[in-house]
């Protein structure tokens, strides 16, 4: 177990995919960061795919992969496993919708 004292924001943050540096640095940028904080996500966006419809494809496959990973433990099965991310979209976006609007009606 980490002590944490040894905890920093570089030993926390992820790698930098391998795959990136094989592309020209004009074909490469980061979408996004993502931490949790406490209770909560905090992040930094950057809307930088020319169709949004690709932010969509992207939070697909981050479902997917995170299934996956999660998968890969004891007791944990995929396709439970990627309900429950996909119950956690559709009460997220609830919320959001519900806040826009001004709260629950």
């Amino acid at each position: 177990m980490t002590d944490a004292h040894d905890l920093t924001i570089d030993t926390q943050s992820l790698p930098v995919p391998d795959q990136v540096f094989s592309q020209p640095l004009d074909r490469v940028v980061e979408l996004a960061r993502i931490w949790w904080s406490g209770d909560r996500p905090e992040m930094v966006i950057r809307p930088a795919a020319q169709d949004p419809m690709l932010i969509g494809i992207v939070l697909s496959d981050l479902a997917w992969h995170f299934s996956n990973a999660y998968a890969a433990g004891p007791g944990l099965d995929q396709k439970e496993t990627l309900e429950r991310i996909l119950a956690g979209w559709e009460d997220g976006h609830r919320l959001r919708t519900e806040q826009q609007n001004g709260g629950a009606q």
